[in-house]
């Protein structure tokens, strides 16, 4: 994982740090530039990264035209120290794995936006089966992260 990331930011910026990282130091702001989908990549001896993203310039700013970038997401499991990270979230009035998103994202330390999740219905806790384990699934279209973790949910 890339330490020197501030993941607590929102992903538009994380995305831009990773971008300068991953391609000496560029230098862009959210303000200059707009990116398409990202898309999976297989890695080469040439350009060892695992995703292709298209930046196109804002008319006005610095940049012209539209250039591909390849830079790392990165896997949600990599944020987990195994045997010390607790995965066990509370469940009050959550229904959905985007209502639990703020819970995860202060316990991993990472700013998850809504539209990263695959976004399900949470199993219903009763006093019979008061916990279960659920799959957070990271969407295709996340621009930082990707993967999927196991994390397990418990009636309060």
């Amino acid at each position: 994982m890339t330490t020197d990331v501030d993941f607590t930011q929102a992903e538009l910026d994380v995305l831009i740090e990773l971008i300068r990282n991953d391609n000496g130091g560029q230098i862009l702001t959210s303000s200059q530039v707009r990116f398409g989908q990202p898309q999976p990549f297989v890695p080469l001896p040439t350009v060892p990264k695992n995703t292709q993203i298209v930046m196109t310039a804002v008319e006005g700013g610095p940049y012209t035209g539209s250039r591909a970038f390849f830079y790392d997401r990165v896997q949600i499991s990599s944020f987990v120290e195994w045997g010390i990270t607790d995965l066990t979230f509370l469940i009050e009035e959550e229904l959905t794995v985007a209502d639990l998103l703020p819970k995860i994202n202060e316990r991993l330390s990472v700013n998850i936006g809504y539209d990263s999740v695959v976004n399900v219905d949470l199993p219903v806790l009763t006093s019979a089966q008061p916990t279960a384990t659920i799959m957070l699934v990271i969407a295709d279209s996340s621009v930082v992260y990707r993967g999927q973790l196991a994390i397990k949910i418990q009636r309060a």
